[in-house]
């Protein structure tokens, strides 16, 4: 029968665990976009601890990245130097740009940049037409590489809308340009020529793009756009995106949309770097696929995957916080005296918090828009792409798991809950440890499912024990004390149904080790341990005009005041308390040669209003106290374990016997139960 009751206990608590994990993979993997958003949240909220603590522990041990492409690339910055410099705000004259780029163009050869990017949108024409022929010039006699970007705008209006859905059509007939517009047009040979599903690209409804003029001497160009996960922190980075453009007729009537696909500038970057084009790029449903490329000094096929579950999304690695010296950091206005690296990237873009609003939070920690591009370089040159499990694989991880803790927390024993708790948060160590070797592993799930089956595990192992363990309290709360039988027979209206209210000092003591001595037992031998502790301690509160209450388990519970006054009623409970402590000492002396463990005692002593009285049926009473002061007694005797102490005593205790104990304050805390916080001392001794 005994082991019927503990197969089943270990199936309740293991079986509860496996639902939970069926449960909430049901909600992260659903289809629910707000729910599983919301689970996401807590993931990626794990996923940016993991980047932090791998820079923190990356940084403790001095470990330097081993990177070509890191050596390389440059951040040419619009800094708070360069704005002073040239004009006090931005943006500059394009006659800035003009000479930026006519100086690079004027290096020797061993010394020019691989390629030059802006993350500037000359969109329009300036106020300064001479200036803009400049730099048109520079940018047609420039014998580099060069790349520019564009952004993408989607009407809010439009965010939860289809192509095919009409509305959708008015806000593209509204905000979008015509598609025989110049600017269009001149971005033709940038289009990526294949078609992805609907679905899976990001799609948008308005656009600011770069003067034809312009495009017509880069070699790669591409949409600014980054994305955020569900913690608000942008770290992806789409593939290809949509851009809706309006038809028109010759009378100028809107007629009919059309919609074209480009690359990102991030992936548009990377295939001028490796020598290839938007037409060796292929769409696949697990990444891009870019073919024929010579890369490495090798011929060869490279493979962008995308991030599981995600609208064509690639993941950026991102290595450290901005500006801690991953990525060389140039101001615009110390160009020419600087010394550039062989075969250089520039990332020219904005580095200034007082020039621009291009600044967004990345894992690490906010960056600013042209570090979010470099790493994002850096992630798809050194293929540093974060891997993914499997999403069975992921289910069996958290199945196994929770089998683990279940069966620690049907064990019940304080050692196997404290094993419990840290299985639970094993969870964070193996993420943190994958996440070295680019492995981004489930995380929060598994440590939720694990902390839920503890807990409940422990409610139902407390709940059970608690049943076996009536009989024995029945048994000993039966016993009365002899006082009280004598004032029976003196006063029996006292002792009638009812009761009253009155000040008295409760006391409560438990055997902390209680389990821990009595595992392996028999039921017979739980008695008579029991019985021998008993007989030791149960006399010492009679003896101290105490009134023994009952015994519950291995508790006693009794108090000082009633029913007969007792006016030294805290001081005798704390003179008792440490009595008992001395008491214990020879108890454990009978166990040593017993060859049983030594008992630990935990008492908790509080002072207060009471309703005393004889509580039950009139076949049946126990003389008791019972009300808020009893229970917080019972509760500050359990504050023990949380202190490493064996006597507390409550602030009201103390105001009665502060002249005649020493004691040591431990704290002011609010125990379960009360709303207003309580001040608990350490009883130490007499004086």
């Amino acid at each position: 029968m005994k082991k019927i009751k503990k197969f089943f206990k270990y199936f309740i608590i293991i079986g509860l665990g496996i639902s939970f994990v069926v449960l909430s993979s049901v909600l992260y993997y659903g289809e629910n976009k707000s729910i599983n958003a919301f689970f996401k949240g807590f993931e990626d909220r794990t996923i940016h601890w993991r980047f932090q603590s791998r820079y923190k522990l990356a940084s403790w041990f001095n470990k330097k990245h081993q990177s070509n492409i890191l050596d390389r690339l440059v951040i040419v910055a619009i800094d708070d130097k360069a704005i002073a410099k040239y004009g006090g705000s931005f943006p500059f004259d394009r006659q800035v740009w003009a000479d930026y780029l006519n100086y690079l163009n004027s290096l020797p050869e061993r010394k020019k940049p691989q390629l030059v990017f802006f993350d500037i949108v000359f969109s329009d024409p300036s106020r300064n037409p001479t200036s803009d022929t400049n730099l048109i010039k520079a940018f047609q006699a420039y014998q580099g590489k060069l790349a520019i970007d564009f952004i993408l705008e989607l009407s809010q209006a439009a965010v939860n809308l289809n192509a095919e859905d009409p509305y959708f059509h008015k806000l593209v007939q509204r905000d979008a340009l015509p598609y025989d517009s110049p600017y269009v047009q001149s971005m033709r040979i940038f289009e990526f020529p294949g078609s992805p599903p609907y679905e899976k690209v990001s799609h948008y409804t308005k656009q600011v793009l770069v003067l034809p003029s312009l495009i017509q001497s880069v070699d790669a160009t591409g949409s600014a756009n980054f994305f955020s996960d569900n913690a608000s922190v942008y770290r992806f980075f789409p593939a290809v995106i949509s851009s809706f453009y309006k038809k028109t007729s010759e009378s100028n009537s809107l007629s009919d949309i059309t919609n074209v696909y480009y690359p990102s500038i991030h992936l548009s970057l990377f295939l001028s770097l490796v020598n290839a084009n938007i037409s060796n790029v292929v769409w696949t449903p697990e990444g891009i696929r870019i073919t024929n490329v010579v890369f490495q000094q090798s011929a060869r096929e490279i493979f962008i995957p995308f991030i599981p579950r995600t609208r064509g999304y690639i993941g950026i690695n991102y290595l450290a916080p901005s500006g801690k010296g991953e990525i060389k950091v140039v101001s615009l206005a110390d160009i020419k005296k600087t010394s550039l690296p062989q075969d250089a990237i520039l990332l020219t873009g904005m580095y200034s918090r007082s020039g621009t609003h291009d600044i967004w939070r990345s894992p690490v920690g906010e960056m600013y828009g042209i570090e979010h591009i470099a790493y994002a370089l850096y992630t798809m040159y050194e293929n540093r792409f974060l891997k993914y499990l499997p999403v069975w694989v992921e289910i069996l991880y958290m199945v196994l798991l929770v089998m683990i803790v279940g069966v620690l927390a049907a064990r019940g024993k304080l050692v196997s809950l404290t094993f419990g708790a840290m299985f639970s948060f094993l969870p964070f160590g193996i993420g943190l440890g994958g996440f070295f070797g680019d492995w981004s592993i489930i995380t929060f799930l598994p440590f939720l499912n694990s902390v839920l089956v503890l807990l409940f595990g422990q409610i139902y192992v407390l709940i059970t024990e608690s049943k076996e363990k009536s009989f024995i309290r029945q048994t000993f709360s039966s016993y009365l004390n002899p006082k009280l039988v004598d004032l029976l027979i003196e006063r029996p209206d006292i002792l009638q149904l009812g009761g009253s209210e009155r000040e008295i000092t409760i006391f409560f003591s438990s055997i902390k080790n209680f389990h821990e001595i009595t595992e392996g037992f028999s039921a017979p031998q739980i008695v008579e341990f029991l019985n021998r502790y008993f007989g030791f301690m149960g006399d010492m509160v009679i003896e101290a005009n105490g009134t023994l209450d009952k015994y519950m388990g291995e508790m006693i519970m009794a108090f000082w005041g009633a029913p007969l006054d007792e006016p030294q009623h805290a001081f005798l409970a704390c003179q008792t308390a440490l009595a008992m402590l001395e008491k214990v000492k020879l108890f454990n002396e009978e166990q040593k040669k017993l060859g049983l463990k030594p008992v630990v005692v935990n008492i908790g002593l509080n002072t207060g209003k009471a309703v005393v009285g004889n509580v039950g049926s009139d076949k049946q009473k126990n003389y008791t106290a019972i009300g808020d002061s009893v229970n917080l007694a019972s509760r500050i005797k359990g504050l023990n374990k949380f202190y490493h102490t064996q006597i507390i005593i409550s602030e009201f205790t103390y105001a009665h016997v502060k002249d005649k104990v020493i004691v040591r304050e431990l704290d002011l805390t609010r125990v379960k139960g009360k709303s207003e916080p309580v001040r608990v001392y350490e009883l130490w001794d007499l004086k």
